[in-house]
């Protein structure tokens, strides 16, 4: 056990009495509490940065999103060739929905970004005007691009977007 004293900013000092006011513990035992929890994110078999934590967060807490693994995944991408038209006009009204949702929230690519926090593609910026996405399975393809192309809808954006193998260009 040691006895630690520590300066704190005005900023942190802020902090600090906003989350005791929400705990109702001693600051000793609020730090000790901050020391476990940031000792556990760091332990981890893959660590993650604040940001990517607080969008699972943000898409897991209130149910809307669900977590499937990547081989359930690839089944039901596989079976898209069998989709319908009324499948992919659906796919569309969805994503354009979700871009007029998002449009003021965060711009395109900061949506692609969520998208790669879902682990649907890597997002890598090629220039300012270009990205690659590499999908984590070749049988999601057409329905990413379906889905991005209302998304662009909601936006009111029209990027070129090129299916290549295991990637899609999206240039604007």
């Amino acid at each position: 056990m040691g006895r630690h004293s520590i300066f704190l900013d005005a900023s942190s000092e802020k902090k600090l009495n906003f989350i005791l006011s929400m705990e109702g513990v001693s600051k000793s035992e609020l730090l000790r509490k901050i020391i476990s929890f940031y000792y556990e994110m760091c332990s981890i078999e893959h660590p993650l940065d604040i940001e990517t934590i607080k969008v699972y967060i943000m898409l897991l807490s209130k149910g809307e999103h669900l977590i499937v693994d990547v081989a359930h995944w690839d089944l039901f991408m596989s079976l898209s060739r069998y989709f319908n038209d009324a499948f992919w006009e659906e796919l569309n009204k969805i994503g354009r929905e979700h871009g007029e949702q998002w449009r003021d929230r965060v711009n395109f690519v900061g949506f692609l970004k969520l998208l790669e926090c879902c682990n649907w593609f890597s997002v890598v910026k090629m220039n300012e005007i270009k990205y690659v996405l590499i999908s984590r399975t070749e049988n999601s393809m057409d329905f990413i691009i379906g889905f991005l192309k209302g998304v662009c809808k909601g936006y009111g954006i029209q990027p070129r977007m090129v299916k290549l193998k295991g990637k899609i260009l999206v240039e604007f």
